[in-house]
């Protein structure tokens, strides 16, 4: 129709494809959020918090780790119910057709 490429990407595809980058994004930070060895590895000279937990369970067990799991999980729940939302995704339905479909 006559628009260059870059403003075809910003003003078509970007708004048509948003909904599903936002829960994308939210799905990948979900299963990416206690990937321990990852953090282990990448970690360097700062302490992650996969690795804090494993070193608080290297002593004795405290009720600090049952409080950082607890809000992992929280956490880890948090960003799959926003990425569903996202998509628009309702409990015991599956997501809505495109027309393409």
């Amino acid at each position: 129709m006559g628009a260059s490429p870059a403003t075809g990407l910003v003003r078509v595809v970007i708004p048509f494809c948003r909904s599903s980058l936002i829960a994308s994004f939210f799905l990948a930070a979900a299963v990416s959020f206690d990937e321990f060895m990852i953090a282990w590895f990448v970690g360097g000279v700062h302490e992650t918090l996969p690795v804090r937990i494993l070193n608080l369970l290297q002593g004795q067990v405290s009720p600090k780790i049952n409080a950082i799991g607890t809000v992992v999980l929280a956490v880890s729940v948090a960003l799959v119910l926003l990425a569903q939302r996202f998509m628009g995704v309702r409990a015991g339905r599956p997501a809505a057709r495109t027309a393409t479909e």
